[in-house]
């Protein structure tokens, strides 16, 4: 199934165990590397996180884990730890072409929840881009995440390299 990182973002975290609230999802932590999201951070001020292996079904409103105790600090997911330091988040980062051509910001991504990997990214034209439409970019396109941008595969025509991206409606 495919979600997007905006709906996700604000739905509570319930416990599989006994129906209950554990938290809402705060952010995410994501591995800029294999462009997966790696785990979710919980609001509230004890800086819990939840990791998407332990994930077990997301609904249309929110997501659920086995229990509570799944629900761990950094200290005790070493394997996320490094990812989470590095603090790339997709959504917001500006999204250039390896020509340097500024295409917008990422507005969205689109993950899938079988595997956690970011599947596309929504980009929202420049607001001076008067005629520029939302892109709809494959993972495929991205050549590597940033801290403060993404780079996407261009040829250098200036047109995408393979396929068009799709144009959101």
């Amino acid at each position: 199934m495919l979600k997007l990182l905006s709906d996700l973002i604000g739905q509570p975290v319930i416990s599989e165990r006994d129906a209950s609230p554990v938290g809402r999802v705060r952010s995410t932590v994501f591995d800029a590397a294999k462009g997966k999201v790696l785990a979710y951070r919980l609001g509230g001020t004890d800086g819990r996180y939840v990791s998407t292996v332990d994930v077990r079904g997301y609904l249309d409103h929110g997501l659920v884990i086995a229990g509570a105790e799944v629900a761990q600090t950094l200290d005790d997911l070493p394997s996320i730890l490094r990812a989470a330091e590095a603090g790339i988040e997709p959504v917001g980062l500006r999204a250039e072409t390896n020509k340097g051509k500024r295409l917008g910001t990422v507005d969205d991504a689109t993950i899938e929840t079988d595997g956690h990997f970011l599947t596309k990214l929504h980009i929202k034209p420049r607001w001076w881009q008067l005629s520029g439409k939302e892109l709809i970019v494959p993972r495929a396109r991205v050549e590597r995440f940033e801290p403060k941008r993404v780079v996407l595969r261009y040829d250098n025509g200036g047109s995408p390299a393979g396929l068009e991206p799709e144009v959101a409606a």
